[in-house]
């Protein structure tokens, strides 16, 4: 079948898509499509990314990249030494919040985002693999520690002396991930009491890696246990976050990103850029402080790319994934903790109050497992009929909307999954709308 190609990178199951040959070929490929420079690499914790690290390597070398490995590091603070390090682009080792079997390369442009679907088709092509004719070979470096560079940007974005005085007190679960040790540093600069849970970066998941509140039994016993102020939960790359508020309760993912739309723009007033999956509290948000908001197709190069369009704030995806271009233009747990963490201290309220504010909606998120390799197709008339003739978004798979509420209907471009989301005033109406489509992608 091969890797699940798609703008969020190339993902497949260890030993089975994802292997030494199909790495080094998508380097090599990457290779060829860069101009000549240096080359990036930094990867997770996954035991599988060190064989990796080599494939990846050699097929940058062969199409004649100097190769800078940064070692086991978060995506984020690869994308953030791209510019940095004058690189012409780089390669990440991960597959983000996918279970332990799996792995996956992701591929940034010189200014540290993701490649687009054009670029990307060049990556893909198959004949871009075996034409390292002219190039040369390569050579490697490894270059100082990026981390500190890319800590003392996160800190400069937030109000430092005000958040020693408050000195919250934090549990954070790393999954075992690459941003376990970085998130401590992070915490110790910021004058946190904290406490680590799962951070030795061993690959070894203690748990599902996706950040979602049915996996994070083990960090809202421990923030309870603690009396923390909130939990913070990383996934394995450390490009998003979820939360657990002050009692043990686990929140929804969607209010990580609401939470730092307030925080930047209470700051500083501007534009705010989402993609189509995203809750309608972040356009409630954008509304309260009259500041342009846009969304776009899922996938962190459309927000990404379309924040930097409009000289966009505060930005990101309702998966827990936040962007703030003043520090580097990618998804960010690390960025994210640190806003959360600040407005916190800004209003000396727990985040149980911030959050009933704010969640005023019921967003369900459905999987529809794709059997076959084809996924369903739906019934576009009979779509159009459920919900009473409105013309849908089709950037994007099919996004219905209406006054107080939406659905969107899309392909994943990460999981052999189809996603059902639905947001409405409550669970049962929300329900009936996810109900309503399941029903139609079986018949």
């Amino acid at each position: 079948m091969g890797m699940i190609q798609s703008v969020s990178g190339a993902r497949g199951r260890v030993g089975e898509d994802f292997t030494a040959e199909a790495c080094f070929k998508l380097a090599a490929a990457f290779g060829n499509f860069l101009p000549k420079g240096p080359v990036l690499i930094g990867r997770d914790s996954r035991p599988s990314g060190k064989t990796a690290r080599q494939s990846v390597a050699a097929g940058l070398l062969l199409t004649g990249h100097q190769v800078v490995d940064l070692g086991l590091v978060p995506t984020p603070a690869v994308g953030f030494a791209v510019p940095v390090l004058k690189a012409r682009g780089a390669v990440v080792i991960t597959a983000s919040h996918n279970p332990a079997e799996w792995n996956g390369l992701k591929f940034l442009d010189d200014r540290g985002l993701y490649l687009g679907p054009e670029s990307l088709r060049s990556v893909y092509a198959p004949d871009r693999t075996t034409d390292p004719a002219g190039r040369g070979s390569g050579d490697e470096s490894v270059p100082a520690d990026i981390l500190n560079d890319y800590l003392d940007a996160v800190v400069e974005q937030v109000d430092l002396r005000l958040l020693k005085k408050r000195r919250l007190k934090v549990v954070v679960d790393a999954v075992n991930g690459a941003a376990g040790y970085p998130a401590a540093r992070l915490l110790e600069r910021l004058g946190a009491e904290f406490f680590l849970l799962n951070g030795e970066p061993t690959g070894l998941f203690t748990h599902p890696p996706e950040p979602r509140p049915e996996h994070l039994g083990q960090l809202a016993e421990e923030v309870r246990r603690r009396e923390a102020d909130l939990g913070l939960a990383l996934d394995p790359d450390g490009d998003r976050l979820a939360l657990i508020s002050e009692s043990g309760i686990p929140l929804s993912e969607e209010l990580t990103l609401a939470f730092c739309v307030e925080a930047v723009l209470e700051k500083k007033p501007g534009g705010v850029v989402t993609n189509l999956s995203t809750s309608q509290m972040v356009e409630e948000i954008a509304a309260r402080f009259a500041v342009p908001f846009e969304r776009t197709p899922v996938g962190e190069f459309f927000v990404a790319r379309r924040m930097l369009e409009l000289d966009a704030v505060i930005g990101g995806e309702g998966n827990g994934g936040v962007i703030l271009p003043a520090c580097h233009p990618g998804r960010d747990g690390l960025v994210a903790a640190a806003l959360l963490l600040e407005l916190l201290a800004r209003r000396n309220e727990p985040v149980s109050r911030l959050a009933a504010r704010l969640d005023r909606f019921c967003l369900l998120k459905e999987r529809v497992e794709i059997v076959g390799g084809r996924p369903p197709e739906p019934d576009r008339l009979k779509l159009d009929a459920l919900f009473n003739g409105i013309q849908p978004d089709t950037r994007d798979g099919l996004r219905y909307s209406g006054p107080g509420w939406w659905c969107h209907i899309r392909v994943s471009n990460t999981e052999p999954i189809v996603r059902i989301l639905a947001e409405a005033a409550d669970r049962e109406a929300a329900a009936r709308i996810v109900e309503g489509v399941r029903g139609l992608l079986r018949s």
